[in-house]
């Protein structure tokens, strides 16, 4: 199997998180591309989610504030980057903010509820809390591709 080399690593790590740092880079070389995603995609060890502070703070502007520096500190200092991603992705993606959830205690539920926890679904591939496989098979058996498949709804909800 062929391995990564360092441009290879580090477009890789760029890919699946905020950028990487030559240490990151020299331990993702020499990896195989499978090695590499079984490991950026095991959530286990990620640090454990401490909610910001003030969050049920009754000056909403400052709840909102303190969450928002608190994820940006949180996306740029975790050991896993790939779980922010995807809950960024997730956030991005149902489009909702202050304005449609003025509550941030909820605005942090949801966050919660689009960071993945671990690996779960058939073969160990991620499965999203809300039931969407990102690395699963569709009916006729092929790879899913990663996000397109979904947005694109070239496959149906897996309880429909």
């Amino acid at each position: 199997m062929a391995t990564l080399n360092s441009s290879d690593a580090a477009h890789f790590l760029r890919r699946v998180g905020f950028g990487a740092t030559t240490a990151e880079i020299v331990a993702y070389t020499g990896l195989t591309r499978e090695a590499a995603v079984a490991q950026v995609m095991d959530f286990t060890a990620a640090p454990a989610v401490v909610p910001p502070p003030d969050l049920d703070n009754e000056n909403q502007w400052w709840a909102h504030s303190n969450a928002i520096d608190w994820w940006l500190h949180r996306m740029a200092d975790t050991t896993h980057p790939l779980q922010e991603k995807i809950a960024l992705f997730w956030h991005n993606h149902f489009c909702t903010g202050q304005s449609a959830i003025s509550n941030m205690v909820d605005m942090f539920t949801q966050n919660q509820l689009f960071r993945p926890a671990g690996r779960s679904g058939r073969g160990g591939g991620y499965r999203h809390p809300l039931g969407w496989g990102l690395w699963d098979c569709n009916v006729g058996g092929r790879p899913v591709e990663r996000q397109g498949g979904y947005l694109h709804g070239q496959r149906a909800h897996p309880h429909w």
